[in-house]
């Protein structure tokens, strides 16, 4: 899943600095990342029901990381006009 967050957040912040939509749309732009998201997502949630709503935690090579799932989910909801 942080995997697939990571992949999108990094196209949005280089149309975030290059100005190539208004903020709040960047994620728009890309749609076979976001649809990766939304998918990974919703294969998350099936296997850990539990997690919909939590951030969850986890360490990896000595590093921590977080995943906020209600705010995946929240992201997932805002619908992308349909001329992008």
């Amino acid at each position: 899943m942080d995997q697939a967050i990571v992949s999108l957040s990094n196209k949005v912040m280089e149309c975030v600095r290059g100005k190539l939509a208004p903020d709040s749309e960047c994620f728009c732009l890309y749609p076979q990342e976001l649809s990766h998201v939304r998918k990974t997502y919703e294969g998350t949630i099936k296997q850990h029901p539990e997690w919909k709503n939590k951030v969850v935690s986890y360490t990896q090579e000595g590093r921590t990381f977080a995943v906020s799932f209600g705010g995946v989910s929240r992201q997932l909801e805002i619908k992308c006009s349909q001329s992008r």
